[in-house]
């Protein structure tokens, strides 16, 4: 089980990774309002001793729905000692991070923890330990779904609104970094809305400097109201370790995911049936030059709902339902978000034209299930 391993290399030596460890897991809110950086420091200088109160009770809030994820499996090939001495392969093991989010035993995870894993043993703030079983996994988007049958005691996080995440808001990173349990750091938003980072399919990534490290994926990024705002997920690093960039999936994406496991055990995405690229790589393109942003159709697959709906090669969608759109990976990931057999209109740039034209949806059966 190859938790932890390098996805893209970004610049000189910089390497993105997925945060679960491989390594043998180490033995043994509401009612705060939210606070900008630039608010905090004032307030600390004010009151350093109020401030750290605040930030403990914040975390003691949160602390318990966060829970750490030991899980076993087995590689599907044997090392070259294995091989040399003619053995089976033998169990991995890794570590990771989870969070409750509903009172009968829901925890939300990343894929790439439990991915490959015939055991998962879940260890709450209070050392307690449970069997989950997995209810349902997607690795396009890094999201699994785990239930534990017995919840009696555990505690639910508030799940909040990535929407309304905002650069510069200050945050927590729960999780368990190389086995550490309910370790937590505090930081801020750096970016919302990144896409285009080569860690999953479908990105919309919230980036924080909160320190995050290996054994932190699935963990919670919380804001702080004590609210769930993102499932962290891979950091940017030259060491392995954290440099300040980390990137986290918004909670309403994984809500999304969540629900679609738990209601049919697979998830539904919306498909055009179309080649795209960004209008800035049309270099040579009789509309590339026309004003304004959007993505370039490059082509189209016969018979598919881009091609029923009338849209062409060349066509440059400005537009989904009337809010742009300016890159392909953001359309890729929108249209996906809508599922199949909806219907949205696309406002599309043609020449010197502007078109609306509905689509009806279909469906991409190879992406979503267990």
């Amino acid at each position: 089980m190859m938790n932890g391993s390098d996805r893209r290399i970004l610049g000189a030596a910089l390497t993105l990774s997925l945060l679960a460890a491989c390594a043998p897991a180490v033995e043994p809110g509401s009612g705060f309002a939210p606070l900008r950086m630039f608010e905090f420091q004032q307030a600390l200088a004010n009151d350093p001793v109020e401030q750290s109160d605040r930030l403990a009770d914040l975390t003691a809030t949160v602390s318990d729905s966060v829970v750490s994820i030991a899980t076993v499996g087995t590689s599907s090939q044997s090392s070259p000692y294995e091989q040399f001495f003619g053995m089976a392969p033998q169990p991995s093991r890794g570590i990771g991070s989870g969070v409750i989010v509903s009172g009968d035993g829901v925890i939300l995870t990343n894929h790439h923890v439990i991915a490959g894993a015939s055991e998962i043993l879940v260890r709450t703030n209070d050392g307690a330990e449970y069997a989950a079983r997995l209810v349902g996994s997607d690795a396009p988007t890094d999201i699994a779904v785990l239930r534990v049958d017995d919840a009696s005691g555990l505690r639910a996080m508030s799940l909040g609104d990535s929407e309304r995440v905002r650069a510069g808001e200050l945050v927590l990173a729960i999780g368990n970094p190389f086995g550490l349990s309910s370790s937590v750091s505090l930081g801020i938003i750096s970016a919302v809305g990144r896409r285009g980072m080569g860690i999953t399919d479908y990105e919309n990534f919230i980036q924080t400097d909160a320190a995050i490290n290996p054994g932190n994926s699935g963990g919670a990024l919380v804001n702080m109201r004590g609210e769930l705002v993102g499932i962290n997920t891979a950091i940017a690093s030259r060491t392995g370790g954290s440099n300040g960039v980390g990137f986290a999936i918004p909670v309403d994406m994984a809500q999304d995911i969540m629900r679609q496991l738990i209601d049919s055990g697979r998830v539904s995405r919306g498909w055009l049936g179309v080649g795209i690229r960004d209008v800035s790589a049309t270099a040579g393109s009789l509309n590339s030059g026309a004003p304004g942003t959007g993505v370039e159709v490059t082509m189209l697959e016969p018979k598919s709902p881009a091609s029923l709906a009338g849209l062409q090669s060349g066509d440059i969608v400005t537009a989904i339902d009337g809010q742009p759109v300016n890159s392909a990976d953001e359309l890729r990931t929108r249209i996906a978000d809508m599922g199949g057999s909806t219907t949205v209109t696309l406002t599309v740039r043609r020449g010197t034209e502007s078109l609306d034209v509905p689509v009806t949806l279909g469906e991409r059966p190879e992406l979503g299930g267990r």
